[in-house]
Formats: structure tokens, C-alpha cells, sequence
């Protein structure tokens, strides 16, 4: 029997799809700077006269030891329901063209199914357009594994 088990760590898969809007969508930036757009995880500051997309992880479906799946959802925010549209399309690209070309914040994404298309969900006290979509990915871990001694 060893005197060790190995540790797969999976990453940080909402880190990951931020760092893919924010680093490899060349597409957004083609926007008007004013208002800006902002690519977070939270809404701390927000502002209803701002762009914002918003990343969350709503949990996974793990296969131990190396297969994960967790569900991501995006929420876009802006100043008309048309520039919202064309930010979460925009958004929805870039994350499914990440399948099998992306690897960073421990992860590579290997799949990418679309659970819930782009819906329009306006968010009536703000009167913001807003646009939602879920993804889920199939992600294995890459980098070092953790060695854990039996004890």
C-alpha cells in the first residue's frame, strides 16, 4: 500500500471564464469606452449607467478524480436591450471557442454545452436590460497534484 494518495485540485472555473472575456475576447473592446464594461464576479459598485457582466459558479457535477463540471451563469447588464444582446452573444462565443485551446487558473476546458441559452430577463427597479445564459464545462485539472501522506 503507498504511503501517499494523490490530490486532484480542479481549479477555479468562474476565475477562468473572466480571465477568457477579459483576455481573449478581442471583440469586446470594440465598444464605445463610454459606458465602461466591467468583467467581475460580483457587483460591488455597480452602477445601472455601466456595462457589467457578471460571472458566477452555481456549483458542479465531479467525477473523481479527474473530470469536472461546473455550471456557470452570466449575467449582462447595459444602457439597451441591443448592446446587451450583442455583449452576451459576444460572451457566449468567447467562452465556447475556449473549448480545448484554454488552460490557466488550474483548469483546461475541454467541453463546453450550452444549459440555458440567452434569455432576456429585465430587471425592472433599475430599468437596466439585462440577459442571462448557462454554460457548463468539462474541465480537467493541469499543473502539479497535491500529495497527500496517509498518516
Amino acid at each position: 500500500m503507498p504511503s501517499s494518495w494523490e490530490y486532484i485540485v480542479h481549479g477555479d472555473a468562474e476565475a477562468a471564464v473572466v480571465d477568457i472575456l477579459l483576455n481573449d475576447t478581442p471583440e469586446l473592446p470594440h465598444f464605445p469606452p463610454n459606458p465602461p464594461l466591467h468583467i467581475t464576479t460580483n457587483m460591488i459598485s455597480y452602477d445601472p449607467l455601466e456595462r457589467w457582466i457578471v460571472v458566477t459558479q452555481e456549483g458542479s457535477l465531479r467525477t473523481w478524480p479527474k473530470i469536472d463540471r461546473p455550471r456557470i451563469d452570466v449575467e449582462v447588464l447595459a444602457e439597451r436591450r441591443s448592446v446587451t444582446h450583442d455583449i452576451a452573444s459576444i460572451a457566449l462565443a468567447s467562452i465556447e471557442r475556449a473549448m480545448g485551446a484554454y488552460q490557466g487558473f488550474g483548469l483546461t476546458i475541454t467541453d463546453v454545452k450550452l444549459e440555458q441559452g440567452i434569455t432576456r430577463v429585465p430587471d425592472k427597479l433599475q430599468e437596466t436590460s439585462r440577459y442571462i445564459f448557462s454554460v457548463r464545462l468539462t474541465t480537467v485539472p493541469f499543473g502539479a497534484a497535491l500529495v497527500v501522506p496517509f498518516s
